[in-house]
């Protein structure tokens, strides 16, 4: 059995309903579906607009069937990943443009033996006033150079 780290975000409302944003279970978090352990777990780096670039700490270990905050790995920690977003999105709105409606992340990790394995996903509009979700667009590639080949091109909402 192998290691499965996938991200997992579904926000509320994130404008509407501003508790929502501050819930545990509306902050991305990063899951080992598997039960067996995944090592060494690096997500990529996160560009929104070009403006807000994050980065995010390596976890040396990642239990199977356990969970970790997404944003707890975040260097910096602030603006969160989702206020980024929502900044961008208002940001490109109010200057005519469509904003952007896809961030590719790829999560590359091991398992007990030293085997690589990556899960490509993206965090994606799901509707406007602002919700959020993740998806799952590819698994076990061989990890890319540059994670936006990983998935599909960003679309425009």
């Amino acid at each position: 059995m192998r290691p499965f780290v996938v991200l997992k975000f579904s926000s509320g409302s994130l404008w509407t309903n501003p508790a929502c944003a501050h819930a545990i279970e509306h902050q991305p978090r990063l899951e080992n579906e598997s039960l067996v352990d995944a090592y060494e777990v690096d997500v990529s780096p996160v560009v929104v607009d070009g403006e807000a670039e994050f980065h995010f700490a390596r976890l040396p270990a990642l239990p199977g069937g356990a969970d970790w905050p997404l944003d707890a790995c975040i260097r910096p920690i602030e603006p969160t990943l989702a206020g980024a977003i929502s900044r961008s999105v208002v940001k490109r709105v109010m200057n005519g443009d469509r904003p952007t409606a896809r961030w590719p992340i790829q999560i590359t990790y091991r398992d007990d033996e030293g085997r690589e394995y990556v899960t490509a996903c993206e965090i994606r509009i799901v509707r406007l006033p602002l919700q959020l979700t993740t998806t799952i667009v590819g698994r076990g590639e061989e990890p890319t150079a540059d994670p936006s080949r990983a998935a599909p091109a960003a679309a425009r909402y």
